[in-house]
């Protein structure tokens, strides 16, 4: 007989976008699979939340209601429990109907898929307590209207001394429109007098979404810098309808090779002192 099992759920897709109209119904799919190859059950509690992020570094939080989240009460689900067999897979419908009045711009929030094998009677909190089996599929929608897209660069920063590898740019943005957008960050290396670049990451940049009212940061590496060499290094940052582009030349050194080159030189200016001093005693 198959035994409960509390081994964590998956889910597909991950992230879902959607657009949205005032005094729509919206009917949507998605899947969840029971992964555990032995003979196990696995009982599942699906809930609807708010989705955020409380700090730059866009870590999410279910549990922040605001304007932006106000999706959260018009969303229903048509079978929120259930129990998957080994390799079981489901599709969970889900219905969203938006108000007449609803407000243009971004709605976000996060289906909580967790798995609960407690008795029915502890269904409800076992959402609460089940946090390390418990997965979120993160919402993203836009209410046709009014939307405004609006995006500043606050920090593009492109260091110049770097002492030990690698290379590392970082950046932060904030979002002070009313839907979400896509920032695009590109990093490129090139020689000190040469256009042939020595890397780049354009062919599969990091695209990141920032919702309304929040700030991001973001960090860029280049993972094969060298442990020594002067170098030419672009930041591009694609915001909305925002571009932002820094370049700066970049010295890479062990910081014993910069020991090395000050001693070397202390010693160079020693003997020019020397040897001035010792042609002046001879005349």
């Amino acid at each position: 007989m198959p035994q409960a099992s509390s081994s964590p759920l998956a889910v597909s897709p991950g992230i879902i976008e959607i657009s949205l109209t005032p005094g729509q119904v919206y009917e949507g799919t998605f899947s969840v699979l029971n992964p555990a190859s032995e003979d196990a059950l696995s009982h599942y509690v699906i809930s609807a939340a708010p989705l955020s992020f409380y700090d730059d570094s866009y870590s999410p939080t279910f549990d922040d209601p605001s304007d932006y989240n106000q999706i959260v009460d018009w969303a229903e689900i048509e079978e929120p429990k259930g129990e998957l067999a080994p390799q079981e897979k489901r599709t969970i419908k889900y219905k969203i109907t938006v108000p007449e009045d609803a407000p243009a711009g971004g709605q976000y929030m996060s289906f909580l898929v967790a798995t609960d094998d407690q008795t029915a009677g502890d269904q409800k909190d076992s959402v609460a307590v089940s946090a390390k089996s418990q997965i979120a599929i993160l919402l993203y929608s836009t209410v046709e209207g009014a939307t405004r897209i609006e995006g500043t660069v606050i920090e593009n920063n492109v260091g110049a001394f770097y002492f030990n590898q690698p290379i590392k740019t970082s950046s932060l943005i904030i979002n002070s429109g009313n839907v979400h957008t896509k920032a695009k960050y590109t990093l490129r290396v090139y020689p000190l007098f040469s256009n042939e670049e020595i890397y780049s990451n354009e062919d599969n940049p990091v695209v990141n979404t920032v919702i309304p009212d929040t700030t991001l940061y973001n960090e860029k590496v280049w993972e094969d810098t060298p442990l020594l060499g002067l170098f030419r290094v672009q930041q591009e940052i694609d915001f909305g309808d925002k571009y932002n582009v820094k370049e700066s030349l970049a010295l890479v050194a062990p910081s014993w090779f910069i020991i090395l080159v000050l001693v070397f030189l202390t010693t160079i200016i020693y003997w020019l002192i020397d040897h001035a001093k010792k042609r002046r005693q001879k005349t």
